[in-house]
């Protein structure tokens, strides 16, 4: 026996609960491409709509209902922004509430299950698997980086996306382009709208823009929005959009500033190979002879 409960922005704001025969139907509905990304004109969708996705994190934990024991999935539906391709998949951004257990332990309003309990996530990317979220493994995601607003994960999955400058050094009175998942749904993805805001101060790990975000858009996808400025002809991404009651002024929105981009993705570091045949060490059967990487590094006899 399971429920399932759909979290929004950190206030239960989808608290609905259905059967599995619903999610078997929305899973036939569910198509396997990318969501339709509309760019305006020469906006930074324009530029990057591959890099800007739909994702569907998944919660999951156990707790009791009298007394059986129930399991419970949060679903909470983000954007998530490639900031470079990788060997094994793209370095998405996603907010850092979203990968963190304790946000499912609001204290403002605690959901009704034991703190300590166990909770593990699931991502999907693009779609909601229903093997997946009763049992399954879903896209395997490995993070990165962890700061106080927001996450770095990387796709373990090839994925061609290209690589987007940083800014960051945003002015006050700089005009920006936030990317906002608008109508998101768990059966079809949602899309991606454009909107334009100016920036009114800069802090040291945020600045505020005179839009607010969350009355507009009015759902929790817009959390990780990317915000977009540009340079010399090209758009920059120069944060990502976070709540939580995180902007100081009333009406207005906070973006996470980020670092340069060298900063913000790990250096990926060369395994050993002392024979340079270009066959690892720990994968060259014969580690000290150059040798064919089609014959597990060594040499045709």
């Amino acid at each position: 026996m399971f429920t399932e409960r759909f979290a929004g922005t950190g206030r239960w704001a989808w608290g609905l609960a259905v059967g599995l025969g619903l999610w078997v139907g929305m899973a036939l509905l569910l198509g396997s491409g990318g969501p339709p990304v509309w760019g305006q004109g020469s906006g930074p969708l324009a530029q990057y709509a591959q890099n800007v996705r739909q994702w569907h994190i998944v919660a999951r934990y156990y707790s009791t209902a009298g007394t059986t024991r129930v399991q419970v999935n949060l679903v909470q539906t983000v954007t998530g922004t490639a900031v470079k391709g990788g060997s094994s998949g793209g370095f998405w951004l996603i907010e850092q509430h979203h990968i963190n257990p304790e946000f499912f332990y609001d204290p403002e309003e605690p959901p009704d299950v034991p703190r300590g309990t166990p909770i593990t996530f699931h991502y999907f990317l693009d779609r909601l698997d229903v093997n997946a979220l009763i049992g399954g493994t879903g896209v395997p995601m490995k993070v990165l980086r962890r700061t106080s607003t927001y996450a770095l994960l990387q796709e373990q999955r090839r994925r061609q996306v290209r690589e987007i400058p940083i800014a960051t050094d945003v002015q006050v009175g700089e005009s920006v382009v936030v990317v906002a998942l608008v109508d998101p749904e768990l059966t079809s993805p949602g899309r991606f709208e454009e909107r334009t805001a100016r920036v009114t101060g800069v802090q040291e790990r945020f600045f505020t823009v005179d839009v607010d975000l969350d009355a507009i858009v009015g759902n929790s996808a817009v959390h990780g929005a990317p915000a977009f400025v540009r340079r010399g002809g090209q758009w920059q991404l120069a944060g990502i959009f976070v709540s939580h009651g995180l902007s100081p002024r009333a009406g207005e929105s906070a973006i996470a500033r980020l670092p340069a981009l060298d900063e913000l993705i790990p250096k990926e570091v060369a395994k050993p190979d002392q024979d340079n045949d270009g066959v690892p060490d720990d994968e060259d059967r014969c580690p000290t002879i150059p040798g064919d990487p089609d014959n597990h590094g060594c040499p045709d006899f």
